[in-house]
């Protein structure tokens, strides 16, 4: 049979090559596609179905049939790619996911051609698909490894390079750490074939070149130590290790290498030496400390220590002279000799006052940014950049500053700080030394002046005794005649003058007797606005502020108002041509360093403050201010008892005198009294009455001045008591009937048996035998018996008081019997 239709010869051979060509397809599993675009008709081929996972025949033949296929997150991208290709703007080549029926995905890559009609609209595009999961896995995979591996390597804490084998080493690789240890990024390492060579000292390039050129003939090891220059300056040591990686055959392929800063131990060991060098010369220092009785030989050897050890341009050690506004330097290094001499502000805001009060030293990194404080404007002028300013201590007040500093920031660091505070340390031990060994003659000296005072008060309040005494019995003999009433009030008036100045003397000698209550100091001063105005005149001008919240004190009101007063008529004196005189009242805390410094008890405390703008005191008149009887008054204008009545007053109230002062420039005197909580030791008194009740009781009298013994005789008596007298304790046991008297009233201090031993050998036949002691003796500010049959009468005393305190031990009540 013939055939029904015979193909040409050239028909034949295009069907031959369409046929080879959907083979080789079919062999590269590359599926092939026909859009017709303006039909949007879709046909696949049988093996581009099998990529998607479709039966042969299933494909629905759309635009939307296809992108339905596509993961969603790659739809647009490829629906992008397709209209570009139809508007011309760019072929269709394009890697995208698939998305099987079963779920898989696979990656497939693109190809397609348009093509166009005549007018060049799109008419149709022809295309192929080829998977290329297996391609993408493998990429993603060794992507992954890569990835992995730069992690571990920009983790690791160290530097890894690679370089080539050769004697130019040039950088192949180099890990991003580089930049934190030197500075310089990686990229700069690649570009630049001599950047590290430019990083060593110039003495440390031909060790290095000779270690490299070695690892390179012999194929081994390099390892060497060596400092680089970062490029902000700094040092940084490094360890480099490097070893040879070559071919099958051995031939040099790169160098391998990783460098470890060692900076922090290069540092430790030189730290370690610099801390042993530092250490003995520290021991040396002491030693010297120890042997010398003067620290002022110390301050060149300090500085010189300090110099030593230290990269510094300038170290001086500043006294802070009282007042704490101006200093004087007493050694310097680098000082020029023309700026040495005057004073220097190291007052409130400036390093030396911030260095004062801080518990730490003080580290100026760069004094150009420091906003702590205000750094001298010499210093500034002088250029200095950085700084270690240290507290040298010493016995209350500290004695000054150990300052170092340098022309370029950051010079020093905190061992640095360390070692110049362990120097002012030295120099602070010896000074306090010093200053105690001044102090305890100090002591001495004012111990015996006290004695000294206490034994003319005690003579001196026996007279007082007497006189305002019998001044008292006198006025009632003059009843009616007035002229004669005022004679014996300008006595009691002088009497009264005179006892006031025994009381300086007992203040001084801490010995006077006080009758201390909860007292709110700035009511004091209120109440004596009035006298302040009177005594400091009109040229002054009185400001007070009084803090309304202040808080209480114990102690006596009068001797409160004698501090005020003594340290008001100073500050007026100041200001011979007038001023301001200012009174404050606060409430302050004591911090353990501060408190120790003062030699009081940390805690609350109550702050009295007197301050003038007057002539002020400079360190030589501040040093002796409280000695008893300095003055700087013209003779016959003061007794020079004023401040060290103050201090004797303050110290015996467990508090303390702070003088802040200078020469020109005013004065503040500051005192310190304990605070208390008033509602918890308040106690009210009774009343006093006018005069108690006459007695009938047989009185021994024991007093060795003969004019108190008769006013007292004669005194008891009118009221109606037997009395026996004796002239001291040996006296009194020899009389008849000694023991059985109802009351003993007695001085403490008297000859051969005392007031103390003659109550002792009564008692010892008469148990409970009730007893008056009397003295004007500053020892005796206290009874020495303390039980409820026993009572004091400090002298001088007035007769009403002595009549109470006489009821009072016979009755058993020992307040009534309390002055």
């Amino acid at each position: 049979m013939e055939p029904r239709h015979r193909l040409s010869d050239h028909d034949y051979r295009l069907t031959a090559d369409l046929l080879r060509y959907q083979l080789a397809l079919e062999a590269g599993q590359m599926g092939v596609w026909d859009w017709d675009v303006g039909e949007d008709e879709v046909v696949w081929s049988d093996t581009l179905a099998e990529l998607h996972g479709l039966a042969p025949g299933a494909f629905e033949g759309t635009r939307d049939a296809f992108l339905a296929l596509v993961q969603a997150d790659d739809r647009d991208r490829v629906s992008a790619a397709l209209r570009a290709a139809l508007a011309g703007e760019r072929s269709y080549d394009l890697e995208f996911r698939i998305v099987q029926p079963s779920g898989e995905v696979r990656w497939i890559r693109g190809v397609g051609e348009v093509l166009r009609s005549p007018d060049g609209r799109p008419v149709r595009m022809l295309g192929v698909e080829t998977d290329i999961t297996r391609r993408r896995e493998a990429e993603q995979a060794h992507f992954e490894s890569e990835h992995r591996y730069r992690l571990l390597v920009e983790q690791l804490p160290s530097v890894t390079y690679t370089t080539t084998a050769t004697p130019e080493s040039r950088t192949l690789f180099i890990s991003p750490q580089i930049e934190g240890l030197v500075g310089y990024r990686p990229e700069e390492f690649l570009k630049d074939a001599h950047l590290w060579e430019r990083c060593l000292p110039p003495e440390k390039r031909g060790v290095v070149g000779d270690r490299l050129a070695a690892c390179l003939t012999d194929g081994g090891r390099f390892a060497l130590e060596y400092p680089v220059t970062a490029r902000d300056g700094r040092t940084v040591w490094v360890r480099d290790e490097a070893r040879m990686v070559c071919d099958a055959d051995g031939a040099p392929l790169f160098l391998q290498g990783i460098l470890v800063d060692v900076t922090d131990r290069k540092l430790a060991e030189r730290a370690l030496h610099d801390r042993a060098a530092r250490e003995s010369s520290l021991t040396a220092l002491g030693r010297q400390a120890v042997e010398d009785s003067d620290p002022s030989a110390l301050f060149a050897v300090a500085v010189a220590v300090v110099t030593d050890f230290l990269p510094l341009d300038l170290c001086d050690v500043i006294e802070v002279l009282p007042g704490g506004e101006t200093g004087r330097l007493r050694e310097s290094f680098g000082r020029p000799p023309d700026r040495r001499g005057g004073p220097l502000q190291v007052g409130a805001g400036t390093e030396a006052a911030f260095a004062l009060r801080s518990s730490d030293t003080v580290l100026i990194a760069d004094t150009t940014h420091e906003r702590r404080f205000s750094v001298p404007q010499p210093l500034l002028d002088a250029g200095m950049r950085s700084g270690v300013v240290a507290r040298i201590g010493g016995r209350g007040r500290a004695f000054g500053v150990l300052a170092a500093h340098s022309l370029r920031p950051d010079a020093f660091d905190v061992d640095d700080a360390a070692f110049v505070q362990s120097v002012a340390n030295v120099l602070g031990s010896a000074i306090g030394r010093r200053q105690a060994e001044e102090q305890l003659l100090q002591a001495q000296k004012m111990e015996a002046v006290g004695r000294l005072a206490g034994g003319i008060a005690h003579d001196f309040n026996n007279v007082l005794t007497a006189v305002l005494g019998y001044a008292e019995l006198l006025r009632p003999a003059f009843d009616g005649d007035e002229r004669r009433q005022g004679w014996v009030r300008e006595i009691v008036e002088a009497g009264r003058r005179a006892s006031a100045l025994v009381d300086q003397l007992l203040s001084f000698s801490r010995g006077q007797i006080s009758e201390p209550v909860p007292l709110d100091v700035g009511e004091v001063v209120r109440g004596m606005r009035a006298l302040l105005e009177r005594v400091i005149g009109e040229q002054v001008v009185l400001h007070t502020e009084l803090d309304p919240a202040l808080g209480s004190t114990m102690n006596d009101p009068h001797r409160i108002e004698q501090v005020v007063l003594n340290l008001a008529v100073n500050a007026r004196d100041a200001m011979p041509n007038g001023g301001t005189l200012t009174i404050s009242t606060d409430n302050v805390e004591l911090d353990r360093v501060t408190a120790e410094r003062a030699g009081v008890a940390s805690g609350p405390y109550v702050r009295l403050a007197v301050s003038d703008n007057g002539i002020g005191m400079d360190a030589a008149t501040v040093a002796q201010a409280v000695e008893p009887f300095f003055t700087t008054k013209e003779r016959g204008k003061g007794t020079g008892l004023g401040l060290s009545t103050v201090y004797g007053i303050v110290s015996g109230s467990r508090g303390h005198l702070e003088i802040r002062t200078e020469a020109g420039h005013g004065a503040t005197m500051s005192v310190y009294l304990p605070r208390v909580d008033a509602a918890a030791v308040r106690e009210d008194r009774p009343p006093e009455s006018e005069m108690p009740r006459r007695g009938s009781e047989t009185v021994l009298l024991v007093e060795d001045q003969q004019a108190v013994r008769a006013l007292v005789g004669a005194v008891l008596r009118e009221h109606g008591y037997e009395v026996l007298e004796a002239v001291d304790g040996q006296d009194a046991l020899g009389l008849e009937g000694a023991t059985d008297v109802d009351l003993l009233v007695t001085d403490i201090v008297m000859p051969r048996v005392d007031g103390v031993q003659l109550t002792r050998r009564l008692r010892a036949e008469r148990p409970g035998l009730p007893v008056l002691y009397m003295s004007g003796h500053s020892d005796h500010a206290e009874p020495p018996d303390t039980d409820a049959r026993t009572a004091f009468l400090p002298k001088p005393f007035g007769l009403v008081e002595l009549l109470r305190c006489v009821r009072g031990v016979l009755d058993g009540d020992r307040e009534g019997a309390q002055r």
